[in-house]
Formats: C-alpha cells, structure tokens, sequence
C-alpha cells in the first residue's frame, strides 16, 4: 500500500483488516474509520487495465485516452471511441478480486475540446481468510466520473503544444465486511463516500511532436463511518481525510513509422500525502515502461510492453485490428508486493477493449 497505488481494491481491504485489528485490542474511536477507504481511495484513479499496466503504470505523458491525464483528451479531436476493460486477481492467503471499467470519449466543438464519460466497479469474489486477524473480507466499490481537456494557444511565447484537462468522480462510494471465518458472523463493516468527490487537473505539454511532458493534480476529501456489531460495541464511529498527490512524467517516440517500427519509453514520479483521523501517509512512486510498435499491414499493428512499477514487473501486448478496434493484455506476476504480509503474492491479468467511429 505505502508504495504502489495500483493496488487498488486489495490496499482498502488491508487496511479494514488492520482497523478490525485495532478494534480488537480496545474501544474504538472515530480514527478506526479513516483506513475503511484509503487504499481505494489512494488507488482509483490511476486504475489502468489494459496499455498503461503493461507500461508500468508510467501514463502521465502518454497520448490517448486510456491514460490517467485528463489533458491527453486535448489532442484527440473529433475522436468518438468506447472501450471496456477487466482485470482479475488471485492470491495464496487473500480474497480473489475482479476489476471493471468503461469508457465513452466524444468530441465537445462548442467547448473546443473532447470529454470522456468514465466508471469503475470492484469486488471480491470469495472471502479467504487472511493473514491479518484470521479474518475473511469483502469489498465493494464503483466510481463513475467525467474528464475534459483541450488545448491551449501558445501564440507563439513558447514553441509546442499545449493542453489542460479536468476529471471528477462525483459518486465513488464503496462498503467493505470482516466476518468470522466459517460461521460469517460480522466483526465490522465501513463505508465511505466523498464529500466533493474526488478531482483531478493536468497538463500535457509537446515540445516537438516525438516529446511529451504531462502532470497531475489529484485532491480528495473523504467522509467515512465504520461499525463494530461483532464485537458488542455500539454506534457508528466517523471520520474525515484528505489526500493530495501529484505526478510529473515525460515520453518519447523514437524510430520512425515504417519496418523496424516505433519506441516509447514513458516515465513518471507519483508523489504525495493523505492526512486525518487515522491516517497519515506518504507516497513517493517510480513508473516506468517502454512500447514497439511493429507494423503489421495498414490497419494491423502489434505494440509490444513492459515495465517497472514500485516493486513489480509489468508485461503487456496490444493489437490494432480492422474496424478501428484495438485490444490490449497486461499482466503483473508480483501484483500486491508491497501486501505480501496480508495476502500472499498474487498474479493480476487485465484485457482492454477500445471501438473506434
């Protein structure tokens, strides 16, 4: 949890787990709510199942409309395109989980740029025990949101190109359960919401057309309760926290369209805090990966991928089809490094599928 945000659904169910555990040892107060969301919270809006997990999670300055960067959708004019993703993940001493998403990116002329409709939905599907307190868990969460960008005259101050984008996740609740293994009795329950919902602002910069450089801004301020009916102790115990992380990162293309192809290497740095009752973190995350593009016919290519995020390789392969259809496969063979202590290693797979009119 502490160094890789991709850890989604799993970091949030830990860190329930560790919350049940406090209970355990005495009365519980309202700072025993804050962990109930963090993890997901820390985590959803970097989810990429599909091209970006098989580059490392490094997509601040990649183009696209797959990427985390709501400015990329700045130099996708007139595009129209649907895309759905779905990732899987199984683990030795943890609960199985199951990621979706979906897309909808249109273009927006009266605003001078493009938008993008977006959810995500999470769940466990089997309830293992762990290794944390012996406890079986499960999770829930969905997001739904909004993104735009659009590019910015220079008007000839610096040279390039520039664009800027906003994204929203006005409803993202999500609800988790400890229960006693084998009888299913509830030890203790959280759920959370945002206050204002989470927001994102960015910016993609390209010096010349082989470069970009791209940044984020994402801020949330979460309301949280959690229950602990399993253990005789009565009321809803709440809390409040915000969290505030950033992110700078750049990509080349090298090579040329042709035989041999095109190279992008993309990189990137995650930093941040998330403050309040019962939680107090830092995050400082390296990304990195790298994509060739070989040319199949005109309308076919294959992209070859990998790379590094925090402590886990990262391996991908993505094909462009006839009918603007385009299929991209990640996987991760150490997904939840950094949860060894709670879950096991696990192994994650994600497909993408992205129609283009």
């Amino acid at each position: 949890m502490r160094r890789n945000l991709m850890l989604a659904c799993l970091a949030m169910a830990v860190l329930a787990v560790a919350c049940a555990g406090t209970a355990l040892a005495g009365a519980p107060d309202a700072s025993l709510a804050g962990p109930t969301r963090g993890g997901l919270d820390l985590a959803l809006p970097y989810m990429q199942l599909g091209r970006g997990a098989g580059m490392g999670g490094a997509g601040v300055a990649l183009d696209g409309g797959d990427t985390q960067n709501p400015a990329a959708l700045g130099f996708m004019k007139g595009v129209v395109s649907v895309s759905g993703g779905y990732g899987g993940a199984s683990f030795k001493h943890g609960p199985d989980v199951s990621m979706s998403n979906g897309q909808i990116i249109f273009p927006m002329p009266f605003l001078g740029g493009t938008s993008k409709i977006m959810g995500y939905h999470m769940k466990t599907t089997d309830s293992d025990v762990s290794r944390m307190m012996g406890l079986d868990t499960e999770v829930w969460a969905t997001q739904y949101g909004m993104a735009y960008g659009r590019q910015i005259p220079l008007r000839g101050l610096i040279p390039g190109k520039l664009a800027i984008g906003f994204a929203g996740y006005p409803n993202d609740p999500s609800e988790i359960w400890l229960r006693e293994p084998g009888t299913g009795r509830k030890i203790a329950h959280g759920r959370g919401i945002s206050k204002v919902g989470s927001i994102r602002l960015g910016f993609l910069y390209k010096p010349t057309d082989l470069i970009n450089i791209g940044g984020e801004f994402t801020h949330i301020k979460d309301y949280l309760y959690a229950t602990y009916p399993g253990l005789g102790i009565p009321g809803r115990f709440k809390s409040n926290y915000y969290v505030n992380l950033w992110t700078i990162g750049a990509a080349v293309r090298l090579g040329h369209r042709g035989l041999l192809g095109r190279t992008t290497i993309a990189a990137q740095y995650l930093g941040g805090n998330a403050d309040g009752q019962g939680v107090d973190q830092d995050y400082n995350v390296m990304g990195a990966g790298i994509e060739h593009r070989i040319p199949i016919t005109e309308t076919i290519n294959i992209m070859l991928r990998g790379g590094y995020y925090a402590h886990s390789p990262t391996y991908g392969v993505g094909i462009t089809l006839p009918y603007r259809l385009t299929v991209d496969y990640a996987y991760m063979p150490r997904y939840g490094d950094n949860l060894y202590r709670a879950f096991g290693h696990g192994a994650l797979h994600s497909v993408g599928v992205t129609k283009g009119f």
